[in-house]
């Protein structure tokens, strides 16, 4: 054990430790006294630990909004999905329906017509046979049926 007016040492093995008498002293003796018999100099990376705090902080809030940004496209896709599948069902029914005609309905109505938010197209390759197209802006569902002749 070392003793000095301003600090005593306790050396056990590798730990050192220190404290710090309370007989007055000046502050300006006191920093001298540290200078002096310090065995580790003061650490000059101060502010480092805040750095790496900010830094992080800054990647994290990178990440949240590239994150958040990911769910506002899935949001967008989805709804994108939901229109398409109800576009698809209103076709689909009109198309169902089309292919219950007889012949003679069929025969009626060969050409285009509009038929609510779609143009339905009939047309006759061969006898017997009616091409039936749902159309928005572009072909939706296309079948081909046969009909015997009455």
């Amino acid at each position: 054990m070392q003793s000095g007016g301003v600090r005593t040492y306790v050396q056990i093995g590798m730990a050192r430790r220190f404290s710090v008498s309370r007989t007055a002293v000046s502050s300006a003796s006191v920093r001298e006294s540290w200078k002096e018999n310090d065995l580790v100099p003061p650490r000059t990376n101060a502010g480092f630990s805040l750095l790496e705090v900010l830094i992080a902080l800054s990647i994290v809030s990178i990440a949240g909004l590239a994150a958040i940004s990911k769910v506002g496209a899935a949001g967008t896709t989805l709804r994108e999905v939901a229109r398409r599948e109800a576009e698809m069902e209103a076709a689909h029914n009109l198309l169902a329906t089309a292919m219950t005609w007889s012949r003679r309905e069929l025969d009626q109505r060969l050409g285009s017509t509009r038929s609510g938010a779609f143009v339905l197209s009939v047309s006759r390759p061969r006898s017997g046979l009616y091409r039936l197209a749902v159309r928005s802006d572009h072909d939706l569902l296309v079948t081909v049926v046969h009909v015997e002749a009455p």
